[in-house]
């Protein structure tokens, strides 16, 4: 190590705890384009609320019923992707998405597991977050 270091030569990381740079500066840049994400949906206004609303709108279900005890699937699969858009998404905590859609804390993370697992998940996620527009921001990466 510091014979690389004196050499002036730059590496990311530590290879013997990390692995290679390549993996580090990756593991970077994908952590990076989470955080653009993030802020990208916070300055539109998203947040658990708007969520809630457009997913119920398109699985064509009233708002409130995500905040009832129902047992249907379409509003358990609506409810799951919620979960998994609020914590993976928005970075809301789990005990907040439960406050909002009126569930104990601990029925937040099987739900947000089985939304990453739908299919309809991707779809949902790219429509009510509109992620191309952070991708095509001037002078954003490459």
């Amino acid at each position: 190590m510091k014979s690389i270091r004196s050499s002036g030569l730059r590496i990311m990381g530590d290879e013997r705890i990390l692995g290679s740079s390549d993996f580090v500066e990756s593991v970077l840049k994908q952590a990076n384009e989470e955080y653009e994400k993030k802020t990208f949906a916070m300055a539109k206004g998203l947040d658990i609320d708007t969520l809630v609303g457009a997913v119920a709108k398109y699985f064509g279900i009233d708002r409130d019923i995500m905040k009832s005890s129902s047992k249907q699937r379409t509003v358990s699969r609506a409810r799951a992707i919620i979960c998994y858009l609020a914590v993976d998404k928005l970075m809301i905590s789990g005990a907040d998405a439960a406050r909002k859609l009126n569930l104990l804390p601990s029925a937040v993370s099987k739900p947000a597991v089985l939304g990453r697992m739908n299919s309809l998940a991707k779809q949902i996620e790219n429509d009510i977050f509109d992620f191309k527009q952070v991708k095509k921001q001037p002078g954003k990466g490459k």
